[in-house]
């Protein structure tokens, strides 16, 4: 596979890596409408306000990487079915999912929040993002107490090999620091990939400390550019 756009959300920056795009934003609160502002979605995604904080920096990761490997993240010409969401973290999302059973059970269908039940569901991440872009593909994530980029990026292949034709829309970090992958297919041409994944292996397999791999693949990309 190559890695056809990278993006990426930091405690006060995001970009697009093959693009060289960066922005500053204030809060979490304000992202959302900041992208909107800045042309990363061309069709809304309105429904990203009610996830949860890990949920939203994936949603919003995945639409800097969709973008710095299309036009834009609402206009995607691609079979929906063969687009396939893979994640990588140490907890998922117990914490979000411990905080919504904590308050229904305080709450219940009483309140205001009750009312809202449909839409605070517990949540699984990348089911939100598949759910707000559209893609149908399989959905898989990693959880493990000692995580690294090389356990995704093999997950990754593997999954790619079971399934001709597949892209890969690939999340990893918590709900401070996340970066997202859009892969494609070996077939396609390699001048529309920004790296191999063989290449991916070497330059960040090793690491999971997010910092670090967003600096290794901002440098890569210097030297590339």
């Amino acid at each position: 596979m190559i890695v056809a756009g990278i993006g990426w959300i930091s405690d006060s920056m995001c970009g697009s890596l093959r693009r060289g795009w960066q922005q500053e934003f204030k809060d979490a609160n304000t992202l959302y409408g900041q992208l909107e502002e800045a042309g990363v979605f061309n069709t809304p995604v309105k429904e990203v306000r009610w996830f949860c904080g890990l949920s939203q920096r994936f949603c919003l990761a995945s639409a800097l990487a969709l973008r710095d490997a299309f036009d834009f993240a609402g206009q995607i010409a691609l079979d929906p079915t063969k687009v396939g969401m893979l994640s990588l973290n140490r907890e998922g999302a117990l914490n979000a999912n411990v905080e919504y059973f904590k308050d229904f059970i305080q709450s219940g269908k009483k309140s205001a929040r009750g009312n809202l039940f449909i839409r605070t569901l517990p949540t699984s991440p990348l089911a939100q993002v598949a759910m707000a872009f559209g893609f149908k593909g399989p959905i898989f994530h990693i959880s493990t107490l000692a995580p690294r980029m090389l356990q995704l990026i093999e997950r990754g292949e593997a999954l790619a090999k079971r399934t001709e034709g597949l892209n890969l829309l690939c999340c990893v970090g918590s709900e401070k620091r996340v970066i997202s992958f859009f892969l494609k297919p070996q077939a396609s041409s390699k001048k529309q990939g920004f790296y191999s994944a063989g290449e991916l292996k070497k330059l960040i397999g090793h690491l999971w400390n997010l910092d670090e791999v967003l600096e290794a693949l901002k440098v890569q990309a210097g030297v590339r550019l």
